[in-house]
């Protein structure tokens, strides 16, 4: 019985990584202190490493300088909480295996055990640079239109007040 179990558990594993692996954005597992225990091929792809280099906290070194921070603060926040380790997501730039930053939206759920053990976080992340680009210039158009529209109006206030002056020339 102990054999089946144990080869039940492979058999699981193997679907897992399967799964994992055929996911088209980076997929991750994390252990119970935080270090990243799996990554899957599109990780690695992303990343430009092969996945074992991402084990451990090779992660928190692709994350842009100014980001760190605000990724750390909301990680120890999540992991910290009263009740116990809740999901957490986060927005940040990373380094890709070219030197380029793309803007990521990362999204981790704890994995808790049968016995109610926190066994660490599984975790996903989706691009959202195309996403970061086209809010960046709606609000560089949003801006102009309204500098554009402030104009018009002063140049009409202006004929409005010569129109309605009471001076005769």
């Amino acid at each position: 019985e102990r054999k089946r179990a144990e080869e039940r558990l492979r058999e699981g594993e193997a679907r897992f990584r399967a799964m994992a692996d055929s996911a088209p954005a980076p997929v991750w597992m994390t252990s119970a202190e935080g270090g990243i225990t799996f990554a899957n091929e599109a990780f690695a792809e992303f990343a430009g490493l092969d996945a074992q280099d991402l084990l451990g906290d090779a992660w928190i070194g692709m994350i842009h300088p100014e980001d760190v921070a605000t990724v750390g603060a909301r990680r120890a926040a999540a992991r910290g909480a009263p009740e116990g380790p809740r999901p957490w997501s986060f927005e940040a730039r990373f380094r890709c295996g070219d030197g380029t930053y793309r803007w990521m939206v990362a999204n981790a759920r704890p994995q808790i055990d049968a016995r109610g053990q926190f066994q660490g976080y599984i975790g996903m992340a989706m691009d959202m640079t195309e996403t970061k680009t086209a809010e960046a210039r709606q609000r560089l158009l949003i801006n102009e239109l309204n500098h554009r529209v402030k104009n018009t109006l002063a140049s009409i206030q202006s004929i409005v007040r010569q129109t309605l002056r009471a001076d005769e020339t």
